[in-house]
């Protein structure tokens, strides 16, 4: 036990121990050119499945959802979804223009967390800073594409786009769906 753990018994590489931590050779030095790699680095998920790779800067990993997880993913996501878009469509015209489908959102990003830990065994803190960014990505696309637009175009097109914060708050949950689907 002795010559095992201080690593002088010789230890078929297949086989792991609870007691002996891995072999790190390439420990030290830190390798010679400085700077960002723009290599990317291959990575197990959690249950062995799909290899994922490692974005250059080491913020985020794609890895894309298992194939169990994608209908469910799917089902709540467009469930979400629409539930924002039968909102925006039945409210009364006073509402429709400062109501945003927060209760939506809010559940969207409760479920990209919960997909992300766990489907992809992301730590908590990580899959809110994860969830975060998606929303804030989505959010943005949504409230470009509506500024982008001519003024009045979607409050003249009636139903649905009659409530201003619908098409961000939409975006905003793909955001959500696609941090959950793809990133860890």
């Amino acid at each position: 036990m002795a010559r095992r753990l201080s690593g002088a018994a010789p230890i078929d590489p297949a086989v792991r121990f609870a007691d002996v931590g891995r072999n790190r050779s390439n420990r030290g030095g830190g390798g010679g050119g400085g700077g960002a790699s723009s290599s990317s680095t291959t990575t197990r998920r959690r249950g062995g499945a799909t290899p994922a790779t490692q974005l250059a800067g080491g913020l985020a990993t794609l890895s894309p959802a298992r194939p169990a997880d994608r209908p469910r993913q799917a089902a709540v996501f467009g469930a979400l979804a629409l539930w924002a878009a039968v909102q925006a469509s039945t409210e009364p015209a006073i509402f429709a223009a400062t109501d945003v489908a927060g209760l939506q959102v809010a559940a969207a990003g409760a479920a990209a967390i919960y997909f992300l830990r766990d489907g992809k065994g992301v730590p908590l803190g990580r899959a809110a800073g994860l969830a975060l960014t998606g929303l804030l990505a989505g959010s943005l696309l949504g409230y470009g594409l509506q500024a982008a637009l001519p003024a009045g175009a979607l409050a003249s097109a009636g139903g649905l786009w009659a409530c201003p914060g619908v098409l961000t708050a939409e975006a905003g949950m793909l955001g959500l769906w696609g941090v959950a689907a793809f990133l860890a």
